[in-house]
């Protein structure tokens, strides 16, 4: 998309005032939040057909064909309490395929950036406070999968993140940037650690810190001692967590796991956004709420997946409407 394009969009949004701070919970006593700002969802997909099949339903990739069922959505999860998103831009190079959008050449396509647009500026009109844009390269692109440095694809990659970028801020909406979904690896991944470091040095001397939660991170003990390996002396202003429990391995457990490790790696004074949990999940809210009482760590907000801890699918497995189960914790 063009300079002229962009400003044409920013335009077109500009009228629009944002909604207060103070009116975004809707209900519940904001001095007995446990997070900052009432959280909401992961919205890539709007609905599901049976066995779990996402593909056709791309909140992206499917946008010109369905904004109205998209609208409506938007409106029953406003109206279930939620006031933020976290919406995945999923990008591969070579044509769209399913959810996935076309990134050759670092640039999404006009239809893409159309899609993105209209989605960005119907968020906005419901009434959702800020947005979360999270990059989720795949299949060839996916860093975590490199066994050799790509260059070509490193730099498609980057390229899409400056798009995403432009066509967010354009909205007018408040917005965080996920760099790269998960890309913090666990230790022994030199190409995945290259490609987290080359990106966030990249980003930050061009935009700084401040939009950015750098890469978000699977709530592993042996990722989080990875934090200080990619943010070396430049940190985001927030880091973002993805807890899912397991009888093993709790949210609580996971929880206390990051905090201590990011205090002790000089991370402490940080917000954290915890960007992926079971979706209204009761069991994973009361034991987040009783970390983030116990530790007093800050959270921005959180954002449930549309997976259950049942886990009937791999990935996706539910729209997520509801989220009582969070906001009765003060999420």
């Amino acid at each position: 998309m063009n300079r002229r394009s962009l400003l044409k969009i920013a335009a077109m949004t500009a009228f629009t005032a944002a909604l207060p701070e103070s009116s975004e919970r809707g209900e519940g006593d904001l001095a007995t939040s446990t997070a900052e700002h009432r959280g909401g969802s992961n919205f890539g997909w709007y609905d599901l057909a049976a066995g779990c099949r996402r593909e056709p339903y791309g909140v992206i990739s499917a946008y010109h064909r369905a904004p109205r069922r998209i609208l409506d959505r938007l409106r029953q999860m406003h109206a279930a309490g939620q006031r933020r998103l976290r919406i995945p831009v999923f990008h591969k190079h070579g044509p769209d395929e399913g959810t996935f959008i076309d990134s050759t050449g670092g640039r999404m396509s006009d239809r893409s950036v159309a899609a993105l647009a209209g989605l960005l500026a119907a968020v906005r009109a419901t009434g959702f406070q800020e947005v979360e844009i999270g990059l989720f390269p795949g299949k060839q692109n996916s860093p975590k999968s490199w066994t050799r440095w790509e260059q070509g694809l490193y730099l498609e990659n980057l390229g899409i993140v400056e798009h995403a970028r432009a066509v967010v801020r354009a909205s007018g909406l408040p917005y965080l940037l996920d760099l790269s979904n998960e890309l913090v690896p666990p230790p022994g991944r030199p190409v995945a650690l290259r490609c987290a470091r080359q990106l966030w040095q990249d980003y930050t001397e061009r935009h700084g810190t401040a939009d950015t939660v750098g890469f978000s991170c699977i709530g592993d003990t042996e990722r989080f001692t990875m934090l200080p390996e990619i943010y070396r002396d430049v940190a985001p202003d927030r880091l973002e967590f993805h807890f899912y429990g397991t009888p093993a391995n709790d949210e609580w457990a996971r929880f206390l796991s990051a905090h201590r490790t990011t205090r002790a790696a000089g991370l402490g004074s940080r917000p954290w956004v915890i960007g992926e949990v079971f979706s209204d999940d009761a069991v994973a809210a009361a034991n987040l709420a009783r970390a983030v009482r116990a530790t007093g760590q800050r959270v921005h907000a959180l954002y449930q997946w549309p997976l259950t801890r049942r886990q009937l699918c791999a990935d996706v497995e539910t729209v997520p409407v509801s989220f009582a189960a969070y906001a009765a914790h003060g999420f």
